[in-house]
């Protein structure tokens, strides 16, 4: 791990490679950490985000941090249990994305729901999660197709 206590894009591509079960699957995982921290290269990712409860290069949910639901712990491979550990919770969201994309069979627009939220009817004001997600779907389909 560098000395700034982020990982370098070797790393995150070593940790992909022993979590991915198909190349499919592979584009998946780096598109979802791209999207989520620019590939690990964003140095706030590495800080917990206490309005969203997420942490780590793959943003994954704890109440640890203040999260609705408990993905890292959910998810995290046995012994590693350090929050604050960019290992553990990159390991924990390879392990969920695995889990969400192999559970969509393949559809993207499933796994989008599933992962990034379904498209709902907001307050006004707020980010439109359907927008999001239409978002999302389309960088993934075109990452995945290439």
């Amino acid at each position: 791990m560098a000395q700034n206590g982020m990982l370098s894009p070797q790393e995150i591509d070593a940790l992909v490679a022993a979590k991915a079960q198909s190349p499919e699957l592979e584009k998946v995982m780096k598109a979802v950490l791209k999207r989520e921290s620019n590939y690990g290269q964003n140095p706030a990712a590495y800080v917990a985000n206490k309005a969203g409860g997420v942490i780590g290069i793959g943003q994954i949910q704890s109440k640890q941090v203040g999260g609705k639901y408990n993905n890292f712990e959910n998810y995290a491979d046995a012994g590693q249990t350090d929050i604050n550990n960019p290992i553990h919770t990159a390991n924990a969201a390879l392990n969920m994305i695995a889990d969400k994309w192999n559970k969509s069979k393949g559809n993207t627009q499933q796994f989008v729901n599933e992962s990034f939220g379904r498209a709902v009817k907001n307050k006004p004001g707020a980010t439109n999660i359907g927008y999001v997600s239409v978002k999302n779907n389309l960088f993934l389909d075109r990452i995945i197709k290439h």
